[in-house]
């Protein structure tokens, strides 16, 4: 069994295990919820500048390129890029650490989803993440993104276990995420293991909850406006119990 680092033996499965995940509905919901208040309302398509932050291995940048528009996506993986750029040849991905985003364009939208942003589990690298992604932006721009609540975090699979089956090009891979919170760090941890013909690998994957309240805060701070949490798919108002919230927040 190889011990490896989060997101790197994983890419090569990823897509197949998480072939159920909705980045289609997740994308409209984006624009939905945008509405009339951005620029892909008024602009051509192909003018619209859209960041995929953390895009693994493309799947959530996909439904904005099939949008027309003009997608560049960025993650720390070089093994989940690699997936990527095999399966969008003609997006631009760049690997970097959003933690120190340096990129020549300024943005319409950014978007981060499938709680990539939990996995900065330092409350001041988040507040820096913020902050690079508000310098991205441009004067109107919206970030967008979701994450997992404290509670979520606590909470994630009830049942400690998320296992199964999954067909990949080469054959499949039976896989088991073992969850378990750390009461003294607060962390959530996640032990992803995955086997199939010839290979066995286990990662183990880091998260800490942010609550909407912290998340409004910290994203003020570094000059964010409209700051509006909601939930998925309704965009109600979250409570107290919501276990992941969807993050509106503009640069004006």
């Amino acid at each position: 069994m190889q011990n490896a680092q989060p997101f790197t033996s994983l890419a090569r499965v990823y897509d197949a295990i998480f072939s159920d995940v909705e980045y289609d509905d997740w994308c409209a919901f984006t624009i939905d919820q945008l509405a009339t208040d951005w620029a892909g309302a008024t602009l051509e398509p192909a003018e619209v500048r859209v960041l995929d932050l953390a895009c693994g291995t493309g799947s959530s940048t996909v439904p904005y390129v099939g949008c027309g528009y003009a997608v560049t996506g960025v993650d720390l993986s070089a093994q989940m890029l690699e997936v990527a750029r095999e399966k969008l040849s003609g997006v631009n991905f760049v690997q970097q650490n959003f933690l120190e985003l340096t990129l020549p364009e300024r943005f319409h939208l950014v978007t981060c989803v499938f709680d990539s942003l939990n996995n900065l589990t330092d409350a001041a690298d988040l507040e820096r993440a913020f902050a690079r992604v508000y310098a991205h932006l441009e004067s109107g721009g919206w970030f967008v993104f979701d994450c997992n609540t404290r509670l979520g975090v606590r909470d994630l699979w009830d049942d400690g276990r998320f296992e199964g089956e999954a067909i990949t090009d080469g054959g499949s891979v039976r896989f088991l995420w073992e969850h378990e919170f750390l009461e003294e760090t607060g962390l959530g941890q996640v032990t992803a293991t995955c086997w199939g013909d010839g290979f066995s690998f286990s990662e183990v994957h880091l998260e800490r909850g942010y609550d909407p309240a912290e998340l409004s805060a910290m994203l003020e701070r570094v000059g964010f406006a409209d700051v509006r949490c909601v939930e998925y798919p309704d965009a109600a108002v979250p409570t107290p119990d919501s276990p992941r919230v969807w993050v509106f927040a503009s640069k004006k």
